[in-house]
């Protein structure tokens, strides 16, 4: 998995990490959402997690899953194609993740902070792009 960041962090990327920080979700939550980030891409989905780390997982994506990873980058754009949503654990807005769920039209939440932990893979969730939560289905 390559970097988030090159060098050293600028201001900017100081604010994005305390405010990456207020929005993790630490435990499941009770209510609502298990999992809180930043809405990235509007739109509701529901489908199985798929916990994907690495390029050489690509293969186990299922049409209809929600793509949960630590982040995204160029070579995951076909992935895009087949899952519901996407659910990671950093990035902003401006993030491969965001961006691309936005062209396709799926949604997105981005800076979890750990969906990767707190989701098991298999397990069935609603995805609102628009609220920002991973909720159980």
């Amino acid at each position: 998995m390559p970097p988030t960041a090159l060098g050293k962090p600028g201001p900017a990327a100081k604010v994005h990490e305390r405010f990456a920080a207020y929005t993790r979700s630490e435990v499941p939550a009770t209510g609502d959402g298990w999992v809180v980030g930043v809405p990235a891409s509007p739109g509701r989905a529901t489908g199985p997690v798929r916990i994907v780390t690495s390029a050489d997982q690509f293969d186990l994506v299922e049409p209809g899953d929600v793509l949960v990873a630590p982040l995204t980058a160029p070579a995951w754009t076909p992935l895009f194609a087949r899952v519901s949503a996407v659910v990671t654990d950093g990035g902003s807005l401006a993030a491969h993740a965001s961006l691309i769920a936005r062209e396709y039209g799926i949604p997105a939440v981005v800076a979890t902070g750990n969906a990767t932990k707190v989701l098991g893979d298999g397990m069935v969730v609603t995805v609102d792009g628009s609220q920002g939560t991973i909720a159980p289905a």
